[in-house]
C-alpha cells in the first residue's frame, strides 16, 4: 500500500528542520545543545588529564612503597582506569612483585585515591613473572 502523503504547515516544517539539526553529527570542539554541557572535546581533555594526575601521583607513591632492591627493576608503565602497569625487568623481579601485590595494592589505594589494582607487565608489554595461573600472592 503505498505511503500516502503527509501535508505541513510552515511552522511544522521549520520544527522538523530544527529538530534534525538538534540530533546532526557536531563538530569534536561544539559545545552541546544543552546549557553546561561539555563538548566532546572537553571530555577528552578532562579524562586525560585526570589520567596524567594519576599517573604522576602513582609515580610519586610508588617510589616510596617499593622495596629498594626492587627499584632498579620496576617502572611505572601507565595508568588504565583504575590499573597501575608496572613494567618490570626481568621475570625474578615480576615474581617478587606479584608476590607482594595484594599489600602494594593496598598501599596504593590508600595513598592514590582512585588506583585499585596493580598489572605487572613485562618491559615488551607482556605479563611478567607468572607462567601460569593468576600470581596472586598475598591477595587477602
Amino acid at each position: 500500500m503505498p505511503k500516502q502523503a503527509h501535508e505541513m504547515n510552515v511552522e511544522q516544517y521549520r520544527r522538523l528542520v530544527e529538530n534534525r539539526r538538534r540530533r546532526s553529527v557536531r563538530a569534536l570542539g561544539d559545545g552541546s545543545a544543552r546549557p553546561g554541557a561539555r563538548s566532546p572535546l572537553a571530555k577528552v581533555l578532562a579524562t586525560a588529564a585526570r589520567t596524567l594526575r594519576l599517573r604522576e601521583q602513582a609515580e610519586q607513591v610508588w617510589e616510596m612503597i617499593l622495596a629498594r632492591e626492587l627499584s632498579g627493576l620496576v617502572r611505572v608503565a601507565g595508568v588504565v582506569g583504575d590499573e597501575l602497569l608496572v613494567a618490570v625487568a626481568g621475570s625474578a623481579a615480576g615474581y617478587e612483585l606479584r608476590r607482594r601485590q595484594g599489600r602494594l595494592e593496598r598501599r596504593l589505594g590508600e595513598l592514590v585515591p582512585g588506583l585499585r589494582r596493580l598489572r605487572v607487565v613485562g618491559a615488551d608489554g607482556d605479563q611478567a613473572g607468572c607462567t601460569g595461573g593468576t600470581g596472586g600472592g598475598d591477595r587477602r
